[in-house]
C-alpha cells in the first residue's frame, strides 16, 4: 500500500475508473449520499488540520458534467 501525503502526486483512478466506482457506489446508496460523505470527510480533515481556525476558505467549482436542476 502506498502512503498518500500532502505532497503525493498521482491519480488514484482515471476518469473512467472514477465514474465506474461512483456509479457502483451510488447504486446502493440514497440520493446524494456520496456528496454528503465527501463533504463530511473534507470538513473532518479541515478540523483536524486546523483545529483552532474560526474560518477556512473554500475554493470549489461546479462540475460541468453535472445535470442542471
Amino acid at each position: 500500500m502506498q502512503r498518500i501525503t500532502s505532497i503525493s502526486e498521482g491519480d488514484l483512478f482515471d476518469v473512467a475508473g472514477t465514474r465506474l466506482v461512483e456509479r457502483q457506489a451510488a447504486a446502493s446508496l440514497p440520493a446524494h449520499a456520496l456528496m454528503r460523505r465527501a463533504g463530511l470527510s473534507v470538513a473532518r480533515l479541515a478540523m483536524a488540520r486546523w483545529p483552532h481556525a474560526r474560518t477556512i476558505p473554500l475554493h470549489a467549482n461546479e462540475d460541468p458534467d453535472a445535470p442542471r436542476s
